[in-house]
Formats: C-alpha cells, structure tokens, sequence
C-alpha cells in the first residue's frame, strides 16, 4: 500500500518502493547517493544494480555504502561489475579474519537511505534485499515503512551521506559546498536525524522528547523491542497516565536472541496498561512511531540498545499531520491483522519460555 502527496511517499510494501526507487534512478542527472545496510545480488538487488549501472553509463555519479556485515552475502562479481561500470561501492568495516576480532564490529552501519539530485531523498527499514519483495517471497515478505520526500531535506541528506562517505572511503568530496559547515536544509516540520558519534545524543534527544510530549497516544511498531531502562520508564509512565501506548510487534523473528529479549519487558508494560500486538501472519520489520495527532518518526532504529547506543542509524521526524495520520492508519491495518496478548494469559507461558526471555534479556546490550 502506498500513500502519495505532492511533497512525500510512504511505501508499505517494498515492491511499491523498489519501483518508485528504479523509476528515480532512471531519471536522475547528477547522482546517486544510497546507504544500505544489506545489499544483496538476489532478484531486487540484480533489478537495483542494472539500474545504477545505466546511470553510471549516462555519467551520473553512483556512490553506494553497504555494511560490512549486513551485506556479507554480496558476491565479488557483483562488486566487479559495478565497480568496472564505474559505480563507487564502500564497505562499511568489512569482515576479514583480523577484523572480526575487533572489538569496533560490534557498531554497524544500520541506515538505509538514497539521495538523488540532491532534491529526492528516501528513508526508512526497507533494505535492498528480496526479504521485502512480495513478487519474490510471497506472503512471507517482510512488512515495513519507507518514506519518499522532495525538496529541501534532501540537501540534508546528502550532507549526512557525504560525511559516512568520508568516514567509510577516506576519499575526499566531489562536490565542493559553498554552504557553511552546520547549515540545516530541513523545514520546521520536517528533520533528518541521525545517530552517530557526532550526533548521538541529539538522536536519543529527538525520540525521547517525542515521546514525552504525548498527551493523546503514542503507537510503536518496533521490529526488535528492547528499550533502554529510561525509555521503558517513560512509556509505562504514560500509560499509566491516560496516554493510549500501543506497540506492534512479530511472533516471528529473524533474531530469535533479540525476539525472547523483548518479551521479557512485556510484563511490566501490560500491567501499566500498554496494549501489546503481535502479527503472526508476517514479520513486521518497521520501525515507525506515531504520537498524538502530529508528531511522526519513520526510520532505521528499532527502539533498542542496539539503535541507540551502538549502530550507525538514520530517521525522518515529522510534525506533519499528513503523516502522522498515514502512519497512524498503517498501524491500524497492522494491527487489525494482529493478535491482542492478554495480560492474563501471557502470564501463563511456560516456565522454559520465560526462563529463555530472562536469559537474553541479559545480553540487551548488545542485541
């Protein structure tokens, strides 16, 4: 499902996004900047790759930054080819056998973005992988939220690819910036965020005081939940205050470490009063937060240890009503489609099942 405006694009399914993305690459002029924390050469990713290679060919610059670890399954003749096309392909701390003994390979680059003509930007979980494509795995293909917008912010977002370019290449600019080190691009009511070792604070900042100015509701989907001490703090703070917090999350995971983690902290929400939905049918991997009736996030970063103290993230916050009010319905769907865990009956699991959430919730910080 895809909802569409003059200025944004939200993408439910990744068959909608991945065409929206060839159709963009195939008119873009100048350049081609995407960020993906898997980046395979399975169907979507072969379909992706012709594409950059033929604006490659039309002398558009194609940078791509893909994850060391995430994208371990890209094949080198993948890399060869694009890399003879004249694409520039940077691994982010790639795995070798010295480089998995160190201790920076915990932190991964976990951001998915693409800028085109620094006018066209997209943001979200989706990555470039047939996980996400229901024409290749059916109706086990992952549900997740990617957003499109046009204009200003996407000045923005080319500033952040640029600076994880240097950090990850060592090369220097290809185009020169005549604005001022600092300037911000975004408009009031829509701000790129990013967590970085720069940024790091301002990121936690920026989802912490969203949620704290909730009055009416604050509805999550997480694809690994595993909240900080503070934030669970702060949602059952609310809850038990009035506020309608909901969290959707999957009864299927890719992490099963992560999936028994996050039950662990089910408990105590309940009997704060959040209401807790689990799809069953499909693994939901969005990372989407709606509070109120304006305030809106739609990112990279699960609200875990993981996103905000460790990885390399990227989000979008929206003070939009448009927005807020897609992602709000989005969530309903989901959520309609879910299981509502009763309180009662999840105190009933098994004695097993609760001693294997207790075990890896002790490892939350690095899940």
């Amino acid at each position: 499902m895809k909802k569409t405006s003059k200025s944004y694009q939200l993408f439910f399914e990744g068959d909608d996004y991945y065409s929206a993305l060839r159709r963009d690459i195939a008119s873009a002029s100048r350049c081609v900047l995407m960020e993906s924390y898997i980046f395979e050469d399975d169907e979507i990713g072969l379909e992706i790759i012709e594409s950059l290679i033929a604006a490659a060919r039309r002398g558009v610059l194609v940078r791509i930054i893909a994850d060391g670890v995430g994208s371990y399954s890209l094949h080198q003749d993948a890399i060869r080819r694009m890399r003879a096309e004249k694409i520039e392909l940077s691994i982010f701390r790639p795995l070798g056998w010295f480089g998995m003994l160190s201790i920076r390979n915990h932190r991964r680059s976990h951001r998915k973005l693409v800028v085109i003509d620094g006018n066209i930007c997209y943001a979200g979980g989706m990555n470039i992988v047939r996980d996400h494509s229901r024409r290749a795995v059916g109706h086990e293909s992952w549900r997740d939220s990617m957003i499109r917008l046009v204009g200003r912010i996407a000045m923005d977002a080319e500033l952040s690819f640029d600076r994880m370019w240097r950090f990850v290449s060592g090369r220097k600019l290809v185009f020169p910036r005549s604005r001022p080190a600092g300037v911000v691009y975004s408009s009031a009511d829509l701000q790129l965020i990013e967590n970085t070792p720069r940024f790091r604070l301002a990121f936690r900042r920026a989802y912490r005081d969203s949620l704290a100015s909730a009055q009416n509701r604050i509805w999550i989907e997480s694809a690994y939940f595993i909240p900080t001490l503070s934030f669970l703090r702060l949602l059952k703070r609310k809850a038990r205050a009035g506020v309608d917090v909901r969290l959707l999350v999957s009864e299927k995971s890719d992490v099963k470490a992560a999936f028994y983690a996050s039950r662990f902290v089910f408990s105590g929400l309940l009997k704060a009063g959040v209401r807790i939905y689990e799809v069953r049918a499909r693994f939901v991997h969005s990372k989407a937060l709606v509070v109120d009736d304006r305030i809106s996030i739609v990112g990279s970063a699960n609200l875990d240890h993981r996103s905000f103290l460790h990885d390399l993230e990227l989000s979008i916050r929206s003070t939009r009503p448009d927005i807020n009010h897609d992602l709000a319905h989005q969530f309903s769907v989901d959520a309609s489609r879910a299981r509502l865990i009763d309180g009662v009956e999840w105190g009933k699991r098994p004695f097993t099942v609760k001693l294997l959430e207790r075990w890896f919730f002790l490892f939350k910080f690095y899940l």
